[in-house]
C-alpha cells in the first residue's frame, strides 16, 4: 500500500469531522472526495462518518456516480476488512498473493457454483489468508470475520450475568445479520453440547438464507463431523467447495 492510501485510510479511521480541508496533495484530496460523493449517491459502503453524509442544499446533487479509481477501490475494500474485524496481520491479505490455480477454485463462491467454501488442511498452509483474501473480493453487504473460539467463548460468556450479549444475539449477529462470514478455525477446540446447538443454528440460517460462508479448519469433512456432529458437517458439505491446501507452497486439491 502506498503513503498516499495509507494516509487516507488514516484519516477516514482517525477524524469524526470530514479529513478533505487537512489534505494538501491535490491527488489524494480528489481521491477522497470522490468517495465522499459516491456515498451520498448511495455507492459507497456505508462506512463514512454521518458528517459526510450532509450535502448543502448550496451543493448540486451529483446525477451520475463516477467511477471508482483503484486508489479509491483500495481504500474501500481495506476498510470494509477493518469493519469485518479481521485481525490486522490479514489485512494485507489479496488475490494477487494466491496461486493462481488455488484462486481458480475459489471463483466458485462469486460464479455462484456454490455458497460457501470449506478451506482445509494443516497448520501454516495458509488457510486464513486465503480466506481474508476472497472476503476482500465479496460484495454482499455486512461481512464479518469470527474464529471459532472466539464465537465458542462468546456464547458461554452469553450466560453470565450482566453478559455483555444474550446467545439470541450472538447467533443474529453471524447469521441473519451478516451478509458473508468468514468463520476461522472451526474445530480447533471440540464445543460443548451447548454450544453445537448454537453453532448448528447459525449454519443452518445461512444455510437456508443462502449466505455466503467461508470456513477454515485442520480438520476434513469427516473429522469436522466427529467433533461438531454429522448435521454441521452435512450443511457445511452442501453449501461449500471443499478445498484442501496442502504443503508451505499451497498446493491444492479439490472436489
Amino acid at each position: 500500500m502506498d503513503e498516499e492510501t495509507g494516509k487516507a485510510i488514516r484519516l477516514v479511521k482517525d477524524d469524526p469531522a470530514d479529513p478533505l480541508e487537512q489534505i494538501k496533495d491535490e491527488t489524494l484530496k480528489g481521491i477522497m472526495s470522490n468517495i465522499k460523493r459516491m456515498h451520498k449517491e448511495g455507492s459507497g459502503l456505508g462506512l463514512w462518518p454521518s458528517s459526510w453524509t450532509n450535502t448543502p442544499e448550496s451543493e448540486p446533487p451529483c446525477e451520475t456516480p463516477p467511477t471508482p479509481t483503484e486508489k479509491e477501490i483500495l481504500v474501500r475494500k481495506h476498510l470494509r476488512l477493518e469493519n469485518a474485524e479481521v485481525p490486522e496481520m490479514f489485512l494485507a491479505a489479496d488475490k494477487s498473493s494466491i496461486n493462481s490455480f488455488v484462486w481458480k477454485q475459489c471463483e466458485a463462491l462469486f460464479e455462484g457454483e456454490k455458497n460457501g467454501l470449506f478451506l482445509h488442511g494443516p497448520t501454516g498452509t495458509g488457510k486464513t489468508h486465503l480466506a481474508v483474501a476472497v472476503l476482500r473480493e465479496t460484495s454482499r453487504p455486512r461481512p464479518r470475520f469470527v474464529s471459532a473460539a472466539e464465537l465458542m467463548l462468546s456464547l458461554r460468556q452469553s450466560f453470565r450475568d450482566r453478559a455483555r450479549f444474550s446467545e439470541e444475539e450472538i447467533i443474529d449477529r453471524y447469521s441473519d445479520e451478516c451478509g458473508v462470514l468468514v468463520l476461522d478455525d472451526l474445530g480447533v477446540e471440540k464445543p460443548s453440547e451447548f454450544t453445537v446447538q448454537s453453532l448448528n443454528l447459525i449454519i443452518e440460517r445461512r444455510y437456508v438464507a443462502i449466505k455466503q460462508t467461508i470456513i477454515t479448519s485442520n480438520f476434513s469433512i469427516g473429522e469436522i463431523a466427529e467433533r461438531v456432529g454429522d448435521r454441521i458437517a452435512s450443511r457445511i458439505a452442501g453449501m461449500c467447495k471443499v478445498i484442501e491446501l496442502q504443503g508451505n507452497d499451497r498446493r491444492i486439491t479439490t472436489r
